[in-house]
């Protein structure tokens, strides 16, 4: 009996005493019956004394297999290992599997902590496919079964992380991708509470150097304003000049074309809201 994980590979091994030896290996279908392997993936050494099955499908769990050896020097007759039946263990999740968070938010992706050590890797959809993470101030935790991505920002839409981890099986397994998006509704230059209207901005894109900031009632207190571009690089901070009043203007001068965030705080008010906005 063989037991690997999926996505893992692991060996079957036949041995034979003999000359002239010739080796099939066969898989027993749904009636019982021996098919014989072809080397075509996940398989390979067929026709050998070891067969490889390499990054294992879920879908082979409860699979037999078996050995044909024949010796052609004398008596040409074939010789069978016993049943080999092999368990596929499914790959440990990547918890939450699909992750909707807000743009320069903290992430958090989670897998069961039985492993040994872990190495958390991030596919950024630009052909290169799965990279080690290290940590640095953008990722925490990379070694832990716990990974934090802080901030998050636009382009992480549709990242996917998972995590190689060690002690759960003989070789080292790898945890199913979950998905990072990044979410949509920050598209919009309103923001709302309980359906009640608390902030808007306009123009929106922007297209002059002036951004108008209006409330839903007049503001007591310091009202602070951020701007942050995609990268989340601080490109504006400052005061608003409200006074009592429910609008004021953000001067943004020699702000470049692109997609940028708002971000308003005002601590007598209660108010801490972030906006996207497009600057042509």
């Amino acid at each position: 009996t063989d037991t690997a994980c999926e996505g893992s590979t692991t060996k079957l091994k036949a041995t034979v005493a003999g000359v002239s030896l010739y080796y099939q290996w066969q898989i027993k279908d749904a009636s019982g019956n021996y098919a014989d392997i072809l080397n075509i993936p996940p398989y390979s050494g067929a026709n050998t004394d070891i067969l490889t099955i390499a990054n294992i499908p879920a879908t082979l769990d409860g699979a037999i297999y078996r050995c044909k050896a024949y010796e052609t020097s004398v008596c040409n007759l074939p010789y069978y290992t016993a049943d080999i039946p092999l368990v596929v263990n499914a790959a440990p999740p990547t918890t939450p599997s699909q992750l909707t968070t807000a743009y320069f938010s903290t992430a958090t992706f989670t897998v069961d902590p039985s492993g040994t050590s872990y190495q958390w890797q991030e596919n950024r959809n630009d052909g290169v496919g799965f990279r080690n993470l290290v940590e640095n101030a953008n990722y925490a935790g990379v070694h832990t079964n716990v990974l934090t991505v802080q901030p998050v920002y636009f382009e992480m839409t549709n990242y996917q992380y998972r995590c190689v981890i060690a002690g759960i099986c003989d070789a080292a397994t790898t945890s199913k991708p979950a998905t990072l998006i990044v979410d949509p509704a920050l598209s919009v230059s309103n923001v709302a509470k309980n359906g009640q209207l608390i902030m808007n901005i306009f123009p929106n894109p922007l297209s002059g150097s002036q951004l108008n900031v209006r409330f839903d009632k007049a503001l007591k207190g310091a009202t602070e304003v951020r701007v942050m571009d995609k990268m989340g690089k601080l490109v504006y901070n400052g005061t608003l000049n409200i006074n009592g009043q429910n609008t004021a203007i953000v001067e943004l001068n020699h702000l470049a074309a692109g997609s940028y965030m708002l971000q308003v705080v005002n601590t007598t008010e209660g108010i801490n809201q972030t906006v996207q906005f497009t600057k042509q």
